[in-house]
């Protein structure tokens, strides 16, 4: 037989028993009819185009494997394998090709029971131990994946029990994961969301959490849960969460929320702060609930920063403030709104004493020197208070009423308070000052 009819590339095959080659006409019909057969199976990870790319090289391959007077099983074998490195991975595709294996043995004068045998044998061979391969390698990088992602991963019963975790889990709740399997997994959520979860994974359905969760040395983590129900190709129903340790995010986030509200050199409330402050109050506050607003500025402030510089001034405005806050405790919200401008605001129940009581402290408190950079520092505060209703009012307007007697106490001098009612209608009541 030419050397050249057993190259792989060779349009025909020697038929032994015609004692003639067959032409490219017959090899095409059985691509065809391989190609039809194998199409029935289920080929998930190889396109059609693909497929026929495949089955027409193993068509050659094969062709020149049993063009010898013995066939090349060795060679056989490796055909399969490249169907299964393609992609042909469907198990059924032994039995697909079993009479395009037979016909071929026969048209090369293989046609006796062993030698078919031996040649179909070789094939399911070469495929078996390809199609391990394949599973192994997959299943390792899968196991790879389980045992190296970031990411927690628990796996559980459909009722919630569970079955494994990934070494991350371990590691993140400070435990082994003999101490979990068999347990219950709705600990790991925070107690208002675990009802919720059940609900949702009992339907069918995903559910997504955040929360505390507590470690065995007495730390704290934030976790976001992610739960599913799955199920397995024979039917079997599971439970799948997928865990991340959000604490560092939720540190970032929360300390961007604290940056937008609060005043970066006093750690006061800012004006933002003070109107969401104000909101919620006149939201909740009842129509004869009565609120105090308090407008204060430093009597002589700017003569500081003028003769001793900005960083003296910040550095007095630090502990301004932190006197205040001291003076008022949780009896007020403070604000800082501008250089040396703060608000206090006093929530339900609030009246003429307890806001004079309050204010007076914070006078009093700000009245003793301040030793700051080797300088003493003298300090007063003159304070415009009101008192009144805020439910269903435009809280710019409680504002500039507090502005205004602000100034009133003002042109009295330094370390005044002036404090006037509100009435009904937002106006300032006449008469004489409160206080």
């Amino acid at each position: 037989m030419p050397d050249e009819l057993l190259l792989p590339s060779c349009p025909f095959l020697w038929d032994s028993g015609r004692g003639s080659p067959i032409g490219g006409d017959i090899l095409a019909t059985i691509n065809a009819e391989w190609i039809e057969s194998l199409s029935h199976c289920a080929l998930p990870q190889i396109e059609s185009v693909r497929l026929v790319e495949a089955v027409h090289a193993a068509v050659g391959q094969l062709t020149a494997a049993l063009a010898g007077e013995y066939p090349d099983l060795e060679a056989v074998r490796q055909v399969a394998a490249g169907l299964v490195d393609a992609g042909a991975t469907d198990p059924v595709v032994v039995a697909r090709s079993v009479p395009v294996l037979c016909d071929l043995a026969e048209r090369a004068g293989h046609g006796r029971v062993d030698r078919v045998a031996a040649i179909v044998g070789a094939f399911g061979e070469g495929f078996a131990r390809a199609a391990v391969d394949v599973t192994e390698t997959r299943f390792e990088g899968m196991e790879a994946a389980y045992r190296n992602t970031p990411v927690a991963i628990v796996i559980g019963s459909a009722g919630g029990l569970i079955y494994e975790v990934n070494p991350t889990f371990e590691r993140l709740m400070g435990v082994r994961a003999d101490d979990w399997r068999g347990r219950p997994g709705y600990p790991l959520l925070p107690p208002d969301q675990r009802e919720r979860a059940l609900r949702q994974l009992g339907s069918g359905e995903r559910f997504t959490s955040q929360g505390p969760l507590p470690q065995a040395d007495g730390t704290e983590v934030w976790m976001a849960w992610t739960g599913l129900p799955a199920t397995s190709k024979s039917g079997r129903h599971y439970m799948l969460g997928f865990g991340q340790d959000i604490t560092e995010q939720r540190k970032a986030t929360e300390a961007l929320k604290w940056q937008a509200l609060h005043d970066p050199l006093t750690s006061l409330a800012n004006r933002r702060h003070l109107l969401e402050h104000l909101a919620r109050t006149a939201a909740s506050a009842g129509p004869t609930d009565e609120v105090g607003v308090c407008a204060l500025d430093l009597d002589t402030f700017k003569p500081v920063n003028d003769l001793h510089g900005h960083l003296v001034g910040d550095q007095l405005l630090v502990e301004v403030a932190h006197r205040m806050q001291a003076a008022v405790g949780a009896d007020c919200f403070l604000a800082r709104v501008g250089g040396d401008e703060f608000v206090a605001v006093m929530v339900p129940p609030t009246d003429h004493d307890r806001i004079c009581a309050i204010l007076s402290g914070l006078q009093a408190a700000l009245r003793a020197p301040f030793h700051i950079g080797g300088h003493i520092l003298n300090v007063t505060v003159s304070v415009g208070a009101v008192l009144g209703p805020v439910a269903g009012r435009d809280l710019s307007q409680v504002l500039d009423a507090a502005d205004q007697v602000l100034y009133e106490a003002k042109m009295q001098g330094a370390d005044r308070l002036v404090l006037r009612r509100l009435t009904a209608g937002g106006d300032l009541e006449s008469g004489p000052q409160l206080r």
